[in-house]
């Protein structure tokens, strides 16, 4: 049998090659099968599964009203006063940590108010109000003789002419040599041999710097010895800063608005010019050291509006400005109001219009005399007690209410049977908005104590918040209030 030749080819088998199995459309009908299990699950225990939870809005927290007093000032050396500090709140008020007021500039106050809410909880929220302690009051020199005579020769003591120099904060000042803080000296020593008349000036400075000055004058004679005025020795030439402070000028408003051809004069609109050195400052028509001045003026008779500038200057040479608007409207368009026909007027007891207010505030109002003392100081300084007083710019009655709250004091009064024009019908008008819209003065003025400081507190928070006087009234009627308390 023959066979291939060595290395010779062999042709080989053609393969057979088998078709590939599809499984895909198994692996579909699986997923299919899959998905209805799940679906008929879900629609199974569907009743079943917890509903979702509702979405709420978060409750808004309760918040505490607390208002304080625009950059507030209190007294070196004076007790603390949080009436002149916090403006309003709306729950108990306590104070948590006072202001050194032994110590001048810038400290913290801490305030904690407590308010209970509806369902007998309670909140409380602290506040801290940055307070300017500020020494104002200069030392006190009394002298025992403004005038010393001497006989020629005759060695001057300065103790014959001083009684005592004192602060009315940090006490007696100790004689020194040289000016220093904390203590007084004097200057132009007078010369005993030599006739003529000297002035002797103390000086005292407290520990904060305020300077004070007093003169004697000092005359030196002798019978053998003819008089001539001596030239005064030479003295210290005074610091720049010793008085640097301009002259203060105190308006009533800054704009004011009066009826053509209504009597009206500069003077109303001023309450104040004076100098802490020099004291009041008189009008002159030229502006000279220690007087003020007067430019532009206001024609009544013609509707406009005019501007006036009043400007002072102390003897040091210090100026100040003020400057205020008049509006003159036209008769008609601001008419005069009308007066109702007169209602029974309420009962008051006492015989002057202070006795019947003060009765009032102490009786039906029922607060104490130190409440009472600064409402009625307020009122003296505002209207002199006259229920008709009526200023030029619209305010009227005791409390001078203008604008919204004279109209308003009109309408009550006359829907109440009460006659707006007389005392009895204006403190009831007062009660009526102290027991409203203003129930939170009449939460200080229930709060102070009945002594001299708290007549003080109720004029500051009846001026500052029910007169919106300002602070420089609400200050006076707090002094005047001291005095009426003690009356």
């Amino acid at each position: 049998m023959s066979g291939p030749e060595k290395n010779e080819a062999v042709p080989a088998e053609p393969a057979v090659i088998m078709p590939k199995k599809r499984r895909w459309p198994w692996l579909v009908l699986v997923f299919l099968l899959a998905a209805a299990g799940v679906i008929w699950h879900f629609r199974l225990y569907e009743p079943y599964l917890p509903e979702p939870a509702e979405e709420t809005a978060e409750p808004v927290p309760e918040t505490i009203l607390f208002e304080a007093y625009p950059t507030p000032v209190q007294e070196y050396g004076t007790a603390f006063r949080p009436v002149q500090v916090v403006r309003a709140h709306d729950g108990e008020l306590s104070v948590q940590k006072e202001p050194d007021m032994t110590r001048i500039g810038e400290q913290t106050a801490e305030f904690l108010v407590r308010k209970k809410r509806d369902d007998g909880s309670v909140i409380e929220q602290v506040f801290l109000v940055t307070v300017t302690i500020r020494d104002t009051r200069k030392p006190v020199i009394e002298l025992k003789e403004e005038d010393i005579v001497l006989d020629t020769g005759e060695a001057f003591d300065i103790t014959a002419a001083v009684e005592r120099v004192y602060d009315r904060v940090d006490g007696d000042l100790a004689y020194a040599e040289e000016e220093q803080a904390d203590s007084w000296t004097f200057t132009s020593e007078p010369d005993p041999d030599v006739p003529g008349v000297y002035e002797v000036t103390i000086i005292a400075t407290d520990r904060n710097g305020l300077t004070a000055r007093a003169v004697c004058r000092v005359t030196v004679t002798g019978p053998d010895v003819p008089e001539k005025t001596a030239e005064p020795k030479e003295t210290e030439e005074p610091d720049e800063d010793q008085d640097t402070t301009p002259p203060v000028i105190r308006l009533k408003f800054l704009q004011v608005e009066i009826r053509q051809n209504e009597a009206y004069g500069i003077d109303d609109n001023i309450i104040s010019i004076t100098d802490e050195t020099d004291g009041a400052l008189p009008y002159s028509d030229t502006l000279v050291p220690g007087s003020y001045s007067v430019r532009g003026g206001i024609d009544v008779r013609r509707s406009g509006v005019y501007s006036v500038t009043l400007t002072a200057m102390d003897k040091a040479g210090n100026q100040s400005s003020a400057v205020f608007t008049v509006t003159v409207k036209e008769a008609e368009q601001t008419p005069e109001p009308e007066t109702p026909t007169p209602a029974p007027a309420v009962n008051l007891s006492g015989g002057t219009a202070q006795e019947q207010i003060m009765n009032y505030i102490t009786g039906t109002m029922g607060l104490n005399r130190a409440a009472a003392c600064g409402i009625v100081a307020h009122m003296r300084h505002e209207s002199s007690l006259n229920p008709q007083a009526y200023n030029p710019s619209g305010y009227y009655g005791l409390c001078q209410w203008g604008g919204g709250r004279y109209e308003n004091l009109m309408n009550w009064c006359g829907a109440n049977g009460l006659d707006y024009t007389t005392i009895g019908g204006q403190l009831q008008f007062m009660n009526m908005e102290l027991s409203g819209a203003y129930a939170g003065v009449l939460s200080q003025l229930q709060s102070v104590e009945d002594s001299a400081d708290g007549a003080y507190d109720a004029a500051w928070a009846f001026g500052m918040s029910y007169e919106v006087s300002g602070e420089y009234l609400a200050d006076l009627a707090g002094q005047t209030a001291r005095s009426l308390y003690g009356e």
